[in-house]
């Protein structure tokens, strides 16, 4: 990707690996995420785009290699400051309770507080410039299981923004949403990142997020096959490779 100074580096692997049970999830992972990136990562099922995203929010430990934040070593961090640090978003968070969309943004600020303290005036008046920002203010007392798929997620999109993390980290969060949301979602995360904030969302919608994007990594068998500009990420020659299709069928989805 784009070389950088370094106070501007947020999150940088070098030579990253991972394994599950022997078999290698990632293999020598190395690139850098500059302050107020929105970053794609691109790959088939099983190329290692979700244990990246895991690793990069301190909830998986690297077998090898080294993860950086803002300069200092991941693996030091605390809990509460790996909180402070990045949010995840899952693809389709699961709710058992009708909580509020605005109990939902609200419980961003759990990393905040302390374990005998509860939600005051400054928590909700976050939660509710969250929702705002990812224009769902007017759903904040509807039940979370009342929205739409595409609604629920900018309400969890507003639950990472809450805690006020420089670092989003986005897992396939379009996978479940039409076009109107999946155009909505990512419009809603290049405004955030215009506005300062770092995002890193694994995505299958190539050509979308790709315009929306300042760069992207395009993985396949936990390998990176290219890191730099988003609009190079999407070439046929090079989808053909990652996704093992035919060089006619990558250049329809390119």
């Amino acid at each position: 990707m784009t070389a950088r100074a370094k106070g501007d580096v947020l999150l940088e692997f070098g030579g990253v690996s991972y394994s599950y049970d022997g078999v290698r999830a990632l293999d020598g992972v190395s690139f850098s995420v500059g302050r107020g990136e929105l970053v794609s990562v691109f790959g088939p099922n099983g190329s290692g785009k979700s244990t990246l995203l895991r690793l990069a929010c301190g909830a998986l430990k690297p077998a090898g290699g080294s993860i950086t934040a803002a300069g200092r070593p991941l693996g030091g961090l605390t809990p509460r400051e790996l909180s402070a640090l990045a949010a995840y978003v899952p693809s389709e968070p699961y709710i058992p309770f009708d909580f509020t969309a605005l109990d939902i943004a609200l419980m961003g600020r759990s990393p905040l507080l302390r374990w005998w303290q509860d939600y005051g005036p400054a928590d909700r008046a976050a939660a509710l410039r969250a929702l705002e920002s990812c224009g769902v203010a007017p759903l904040a007392g509807r039940g979370i299981n009342s929205l739409s798929s595409g609604e629920r997620q900018l309400a969890f999109l507003a639950q990472a923004m809450a805690g006020g993390a420089p670092l989003l980290l986005l897992d396939e969060p379009t996978s479940h949403l039409d076009l109107k949301y999946r155009s909505a979602f990512f419009e809603t995360l290049a405004a955030l990142t215009a506005g300062g904030l770092t995002a890193i969302v694994a995505s299958h919608d190539l050509r979308l997020a790709a315009s929306y994007s300042t760069s992207a990594l395009v993985l396949a068998g936990g390998k990176v096959l290219f890191s730099g500009p988003a609009d190079g990420a999407v070439s046929p020659p090079l989808l053909a490779e990652a996704y093992a299709i035919t060089p006619e069928a990558a250049a329809r989805l390119a």
